[in-house]
């Protein structure tokens, strides 16, 4: 695996940290599931003596609400608002997505007894079903890291 190696040197009383990093060439991108592998990265950032890791992903997500094949269509929307009369779906990777999915919500009325293993048995499940699409309600509660 290609790895590479960026140090910094981050002002004392400062907290915040903004890199840019060169472009990666050959990337293997995430992918929904049943469209193919879903290729993760891991990325380590190490202070002094505390090392955090974080696993992540790329991939592209288009909202297509228009005919996004039709270069006329294109250019004439640029700067545009609203939808066409074409529907509505999503793009991943440049491939069109057939959401297969359900919507999520909270899966115990009391805040507090929902628990990681809890959300990944849930996720797990709706993968084993074929679901691509997971939408998780948005009404106030915070799920646990999963």
């Amino acid at each position: 695996t290609d790895s590479m190696q960026v140090t910094v040197d981050v002002a004392a009383g400062e907290s915040t940290l903004a890199l840019d990093l060169p472009s990666a060439s050959n990337v293997a991108l995430w992918r929904p599931n049943g469209l193919g592998a879903r290729a993760f990265y891991e990325v380590s950032v190490d202070t002094n003596s505390i090392t955090t890791k974080r696993r992540v992903a790329f991939r592209t997500v288009a909202l297509v609400t228009g005919d996004d094949t039709d270069p006329a269509y294109i250019s004439k929307s640029k700067n545009a608002s609203g939808t066409a009369s074409h529907g509505l779906f999503l793009r991943v990777n440049g491939a069109a997505l057939w959401a297969r999915g359900a919507n999520v919500v909270p899966v115990d009325n009391l805040e507090g007894r929902d628990t990681a293993e809890r959300q990944q048995r849930l996720v797990a499940s709706a993968a084993a079903a074929g679901f691509n699409t997971v939408r998780v309600w948005g009404g106030g509660v915070f799920l646990p890291r999963a």
